[in-house]
């Protein structure tokens, strides 16, 4: 069963966009950053602009903000916000 998050999601993502960046998040975007390049979509000097600003982010939204025209980029890297709760444990999916 596929969960549809419904229409809140993207305010639930937003949420988290003043959440710190952990190193791991931007080792995530800088990956983000890295295909770009590797694709064409963003030249040499750009990257090393970005990559600087990258790892200087403060938080998932400036992190978000830097990659957002990249495939798999800004929204994609905000955590995705938790399903409905269960509500009956003897339901069946």
């Amino acid at each position: 069963m596929t969960y549809w998050p419904g229409p809140g999601y993207r305010m639930a993502a937003a949420a988290h966009a003043d959440l710190r960046a952990s190193d791991q998040d931007r080792e995530r975007a800088a990956e983000v950053l890295k295909t770009g390049y590797a694709e064409g979509r963003v030249d040499k000097d750009e990257y090393d602009t970005l990559l600087g600003q990258l790892y200087s982010a403060r938080t998932l939204g400036d992190l978000a903000t830097l990659t957002s025209q990249l495939p798999g980029g800004g929204a994609a890297l905000l955590p995705v916000p938790a399903g409905p709760p269960r509500t009956n444990s003897r339901a069946v999916a």
